[in-house]
């Protein structure tokens, strides 16, 4: 398929008759994976979300940034390459076999099976099942809830800090998509069931060292307060979908937010960058941990620092007063430590997306991006003849092959003639070999070895019909024969 400009969702499922009523433009539809009047709720379907984007004087170039998501859900297992595309980012994302993506999905529901639709009984690999549905869209029978984390971070404090990028053109003569600083303190408090982050000296500052003196302008300053109640924290789209409302209070910047503001979630700007190091910090265990990342206790570090210096067109991170983006790999976000790995209590992390780490490079939540290394960027004027490409995994793994079945080998003369009542016969096996079996007339017997193996032929007078077969995985031999003649 040939695509020019596009962003937005694409949606891949199974079933001659596709998704109903996506063909009409403009209708504003979306399916809802979990709401069982949905049209599409007993449907099996996943979707990708790619942007492309053209460049170049007569629009001949092509930019092509995608992602796999499984953050609402997990139906159908797919993965992402770009072809001759040696200049491409975070290539390729791959997913394991829809099998094992859903094993790991049902195992972090509170009870077996719970978050599969549209029933328990339904999971893969019957032809009923649909999805398993994400915490972000499912209820609360089906994940645990953060009210334990949130009670025993009561009266903690987390530094929420670093410098945001800015959206659109900069200067932007806007103060809260300016690029500048943020340096945020978040106390946690039980009494007041919410989380109040004050900024500090050098927050909201749009002249900052960190940033090229081009794109320098006014930020938001450093008065603002920021809360999010324990009410929203909670909600499926608090923590776990990452996108709580939070009020803002800030005298310095009442023409973009008159005071106090209270958001519908999360916003484009730099007060959203701010939340977001917040939600994804919950999301992922990293605030209060006090698992050790280079003698600090994760929990103690600033929220860039848990992440910072990620792979690709996402992973420039910078902090307050330095313009030398964090090294890659100097943080535990980049070493793969978090959720489990940074709390031992299985209520203080997103348990959805802690189980799909192993199994795919694909989103898992919202603010997966944070780690750097989800999105596919494919740059055709780089590499004139790559493209996308969009594998459908099996449901279930390929069976393991066949191995061909052993060979065996009688050393000696095909016809021997003896006059002892006993021979020892011997011989060789090849592949893969796991007995050798014999017969001398009626009488059966196992050889000793396996590769090279023997036996003793006891003999009447007369002739010793004898047949030799080796055994492995991949079966049986051809037998080899051979005859023994005593003649007396």
């Amino acid at each position: 398929m040939l695509v020019s400009t596009f962003q937005g969702r694409v949606y891949i499922s199974y079933g001659a008759a596709g998704l109903q009523s996506m063909g009409s433009p403009g209708n504003g539809y979306t399916p809802d994976a979990g709401a069982s009047g949905d049209l599409n709720y007993s449907t099996r379907y996943q979707y990708i979300e790619p942007t492309f984007a053209v460049s170049g004087p007569t629009n001949s170039n092509t930019q092509v940034h995608v992602d796999l998501t499984y953050i609402d859900f997990t139906s159908i297992s797919l993965s992402l390459s770009g072809v001759n595309a040696p200049s491409a980012q975070n290539n390729p994302q791959t997913s394991q076999n829809t099998q094992a993506m859903v094993n790991a999905a049902v195992a972090a529901s509170l009870t077996t099976n719970a978050a599969v639709l549209p029933s328990a009984a339904d999971i893969l690999p019957s032809a009923s099942f649909a999805r398993v549905i994400s915490p972000g869209l499912g209820t609360s029978a089906m994940y645990h809830d953060f009210s334990a984390y949130l009670a025993a971070l009561d009266g903690k404090t987390v530094t929420i800090k670093g410098v945001f990028a800015g959206v659109g053109t900069q200067p932007t003569g806007v103060k809260s998509t300016q690029q500048q600083t943020y340096d945020y303190t978040a106390t946690f408090s039980t009494a007041a069931q919410m989380v109040t982050l004050v900024a500090n000296a050098d927050s909201g500052n749009g002249a900052d060292v960190s940033i090229p003196l081009s794109k320098q302008g006014t930020g938001v300053g450093n008065n603002a307060t920021i809360t999010v109640t324990y009410a929203n924290l909670n909600t499926p789209t608090g923590i776990y979908g990452n996108n709580a409302p939070y009020t803002i209070s800030n005298p310095n910047d009442t023409a973009d937010y008159p005071n106090p503001t209270t958001t519908t979630g999360i916003t484009n700007d730099v007060y959203g960058r701010i939340a977001g190091d917040l939600f994804g910090g919950l999301d992922m265990g990293y605030v209060g941990s006090t698992t050790l990342f280079a003698g600090t206790p994760i929990g103690q570090l600033p929220s860039t620092e848990w992440w910072g210096g990620g792979n690709g067109a996402t992973g420039t991170y910078l902090m307050p007063g330095s313009a030398t983006p964090l090294s890659s790999g100097a943080t535990p976000g980049i070493q793969g430590i978090y959720f489990n790995k940074v709390q031992s209590n299985s209520q203080y992390y997103d348990p959805y997306a802690n189980a799909l780490i192993p199994v795919t490079t694909g989103y898992g939540f919202p603010f997966g991006d944070r780690l750097g290394g989800n999105l596919l960027y494919i740059d055709n004027s780089l590499d004139a003849n790559s493209y996308l490409l969009v594998t459908i995994n099996p449901d279930q793994a390929a069976p393991a092959p066949t191995p061909p079945a052993p060979t065996v080998r009688i050393l000696g003369r095909k016809k021997i003639v003896t006059e002892k009542p006993k021979l020892v016969v011997k011989g060789k096996a090849g592949g893969d070999v796991t007995s050798v079996t014999y017969r001398i007339g009626r009488k059966r017997g196992k050889a000793k070895g396996g590769q090279s193996w023997k036996f003793a032929a006891h003999l009447k007078i007369g002739r010793n019909p004898v047949i030799v077969i080796s055994h492995g995985p991949g079966g049986a031999s051809a037998p080899q024969r051979i005859v023994i003649i005593r003649k007396h």
